[in-house]
């Protein structure tokens, strides 16, 4: 159902769930900084922290975003989902967030048909990788702390897979070498000779004719993994979260300024 005149067809919602003006519980509650908002599949709203929409027409968006800003925004909708699951009062865990998953979907295969699903994937996992590895020192503190913490998560995943081609134990391959830099702080991407390791763990991960599938897989478990650690850092605060996520996107967005100038 959409409001009549100038707004019809921007926004659409049953009467009971948003009340009588569908515009302004999405609007006033999430923020239009994290809302997209499209017209007849085309996007006439993207929020800067929003995530992409699946199906759209419009490929700006899509194009221009790098590995570390689409994985700064997966982790984004993980740590929220999580400090949602901590919200008082709250009765189970959240349900699957079906639109994080179509998002990260669109995305490789926009990264496959151009002929870069291998190298933009992986540079997103090592980015997804090395915010885990950021958020975990912050929590743990030095070395030896961490080196145990690998070392429990690992065994824990590897009892936890169920999925027929699991990434869990690659994943925890590929923190165990981002987790040789350690740093309090997130990183930029890695340089040559690590990110050389990192793709030999991942590209062995591929099979033929499953690459999207096992990318996705692989990116979903560092972001869900990410998502939890940032949240439990940041205390399961919403605001926290955001303020953190907002200065990391502009860094990101000043790094990729730098790099793009002539």
């Amino acid at each position: 159902m959409s409001p009549e005149g100038a707004s019809g067809g921007w926004y659409a919602g049953p009467p009971e769930l948003y009340g009588s003006d569908p515009v302004e519980t999405p609007w006033m509650e999430a923020g239009p900084d994290r809302l997209t908002i499209t017209r007849d599949g085309a996007v006439v709203h993207q929020g800067r922290h929003a995530l992409l929409c699946p199906g759209t027409t419009e490929p700006r968006t899509a194009d221009r975003i790098t590995p570390g800003a689409f994985a700064l925004s997966l982790i984004r909708a993980t740590a929220l989902d999580e400090a949602a699951r901590h919200a008082p009062g709250t009765d189970g865990p959240p349900p699957v967030n079906w639109e994080m998953h179509r998002t990260l979907t669109q995305m490789l295969e926009r990264w496959r048909k151009g002929g870069t699903l291998r190298e933009s994937s992986l540079l997103l996992v090592e980015w997804l990788a090395s915010e885990l590895c950021a958020y975990v020192v912050g929590q743990v503190g030095d070395r030896a702390r961490v080196e145990q913490w690998l070392e429990d998560f690992g065994d824990e995943v590897c009892r936890a897979q169920q999925h027929a081609h699991p990434a869990g134990p690659t994943a925890v391959a590929i923190l165990s070498v981002v987790a040789e830099d350690l740093d309090p702080r997130p990183q930029d991407p890695a340089g040559t000779e690590r990110l050389v390791r990192i793709g030999a763990l991942y590209l062995r991960y591929f099979r033929d004719g499953h690459q999207v599938e096992d990318a996705r897989e692989m990116a979903l478990t560092f972001a869900l993994w990410a998502g939890s650690q940032l949240a439990a850092l940041m205390l399961h605060a919403p605001g926290r979260i955001t303020s953190y996520l907002d200065a990391r996107d502009h860094a990101e967005a000043k790094r990729q300024a730098k790099t793009d100038a002539p």
